[in-house]
């Protein structure tokens, strides 16, 4: 049996012993009609369905303030699939502190005793209820502003609501945009009418940007309404100007000798897409051209590779060049030919450094098996040497018949 069959028979077997179900809750309502805003009389049904598994408990959990108001209807609790009711029911006497309360309808799978492989599954579902006071209260839900080129006006959109249960007579926007040091360097104003109790409305207008310079700016927002204001500062001003950055994090290292791999990347500051986007990079004597590529307003190029050959210039800080061409699109492509492109060249700046030789690190010396025994048999060869050796010494030494030299001279 092959590796596949065998995994095939594992997932097999673990949706058998799991269950090939998965719980679930049915006939949601939509998000805005899980959305409420709390009045005296108030009063929402839903029916629900779970489904999914042999034993399910629906559970439903609320805020303390609205507790009291909520009601789940299960008539079969803890069996399988089967309908639910959730009814809200604010009474004409209710009262309910301002705020924004949260109601959670559950469905946990009860795992089977006989299962063999033991899970739960739990999902969930969310209702809201929103209670406002009498006191005039908006927010800022959102800002937009168009990006216009240097010397267009720029067009904004705030999205505004209401969270009272009283109407906003009228509304005064001030835009304020400012530069990195936070000076101002432009405003807008706008004015809006009556704003009804707990409805939403966008307020319009537009500012000069005549005295700007192309780039990003931090903008603020702010909406008068009575004796109270709202605040938003999370709008920025983009200001499109037709030229490309060279992003600061292009490869800076070259290693001595070898070939080099040169990344970078380019950022429009224009407010429409450009298009034939390329570079060519003039370093150590050599030009190399990128491929054409297009970018989005205000985006980045993908990461852009060339190669450098290997030469003998020396380690220390080079000079190089880029100069980059691009158009920008033309919603006719049959006319792109026809459309301008433009020139500029931005300096590099790159640093030859030798390679740096990889650094071992000192380990503690073992001896192999084999050393270990060709050091043994040499330790015992030496004792034996020296056991013989000792042996010969202690042996006592034959006599030796005397020679003819040594014999006394003969009587006369």
């Amino acid at each position: 049996m092959g590796t596949g069959a065998v995994w095939i028979g594992v997932v097999l077997f673990l949706l058998l012993a799991v269950g090939a179900h998965a719980t679930g809750i049915g006939s949601l309502p939509s998000p805005a009609e899980r959305d409420m805003i709390f009045k005296p009389g108030l009063h929402r049904h839903y029916t629900l369905s779970v489904y999914g598994a042999e034993t399910i408990d629906a559970t439903l959990t609320a805020s303390k303030e609205i507790r009291q108001y909520i009601t789940l209807t299960d008539e079969a609790p803890g069996t399988g699939p089967r309908a639910v009711t959730v009814d809200i029911d604010f009474p004409d006497d209710a009262q309910v502190p301002p705020g924004i309360y949260g109601i959670s309808f559950s469905a946990n799978e009860v795992p089977s005793g006989t299962a063999q492989v033991s899970t739960s599954v739990s999902v969930s579902v969310g209702f809201t209820v929103r209670s406002y006071s009498n006191d005039p209260f908006l927010e800022i839900q959102e800002v937009y502003l168009t990006t216009p080129s240097i010397g267009e006006r720029a067009k904004f959109t705030v999205n505004v609501i209401s969270r009272t249960l009283r109407d906003i007579p009228s509304m005064d926007v001030d835009v304020v945009v400012m530069n990195g040091s936070g000076d101002i360097v432009a405003k807008g104003h706008s004015n809006y009418g009556v704003l009804p109790s707990t409805e939403t409305t966008s307020i319009l207008g537009s500012l000069s940007t005549e005295n700007l310079v192309g780039g990003v700016y931090r903008t603020n927002v702010t909406v008068i309404y009575g004796n109270k204001m709202a605040y938003y500062d999370q709008a920025v001003l983009r200001v499109g100007t037709l030229t490309i950055d060279l992003v600061p994090t292009y490869t800076n290292v070259f290693t001595f000798n070898q070939t080099n791999k040169f990344v970078f990347q380019l950022k429009s500051n224009w407010n429409k897409p450009l298009t034939r986007v390329a570079a060519s990079v003039n370093l150590l004597g050599q030009t190399k051209t990128s491929a054409s590529t297009d970018i989005l307003p205000f985006g980045a190029s993908a990461p852009l590779e060339l190669y450098f050959d290997r030469t003998e210039t020396p380690p220390g800080p080079i000079e190089g060049m880029m100069t980059v061409t691009y158009q920008e699109l033309n919603p006719d492509l049959a006319q792109q030919d026809k459309a301008e492109t433009h020139t500029f060249t931005i300096p590099i700046h790159v640093s030859i450094v030798v390679p740096s030789e990889p650094i071992k690190a000192k380990t503690p010396w073992k001896p192999t098996t084999s050393q270990i025994v060709i050091s043994i048999a040499v330790l015992l060869l030496v004792v034996n040497m020296v056991v013989v050796f000792l042996l010969l010494r202690k042996r006592p030494k034959e006599q030796q018949p005397a020679s003819a030299e040594n014999l006394p001279p003969a009587p006369r």
